[in-house]
């Protein structure tokens, strides 16, 4: 399968952040509140998407942005179904920290929960520490994860 990857620094065009949206509601079966996902990106330093196309299709994403102090946060990222288990995670995941690398970051901090297992099993092969728990406003656990660059 040929898979193109695309590295997009700040705001993409509007159709794209469109097309975003929608992979990251057809993935977690869950309408995302544009207005806060318009807000975070808007107001966020160093923002930069990691893209996976097939065909010219958006097939996979991780977006994230600078927290402080030269320390990423890996905020959002999703590969369609039909897609998985082809390394395309894996190639966005090294792709974002390579860039990282590259722009003298020095850590990379995501959150997920226990029910993304293949999200969590990737993060630990590659290098993350479980470093903390927290509730989301939706009352759920995340776990914190940490990684150095």
């Amino acid at each position: 399968m040929n898979i193109q990857y695309e590295l997009q620094e700040g705001l993409p065009e509007v159709s794209k952040l469109r097309e975003i949206l929608d992979l990251y509601e057809s993935i977690f079966k869950a309408k995302f509140s544009t207005n806060g996902f318009i807000y975070e990106i808007e107001n966020s330093k160093n923002l930069v998407f990691n893209l996976a196309f097939s065909k010219h299709k958006l097939i996979g994403f991780k977006v994230g942005f600078e927290k402080k102090d030269r320390s990423f946060y890996s905020w959002l990222g999703g590969i369609a179904p039909d897609f998985r288990g082809q390394g395309i995670a894996k190639k966005l995941m090294d792709l974002q920290h390579s860039w990282l690398k590259d722009n003298k970051f020095t850590s990379v901090t995501t959150h997920s929960s226990n029910q993304y297992k293949s999200m969590l099993i990737l993060n630990l092969k590659n290098g993350f520490d479980l470093t903390g728990t927290n509730i989301n406003s939706k009352g759920e656990q995340r776990l914190i994860l940490r990684k150095g660059l």
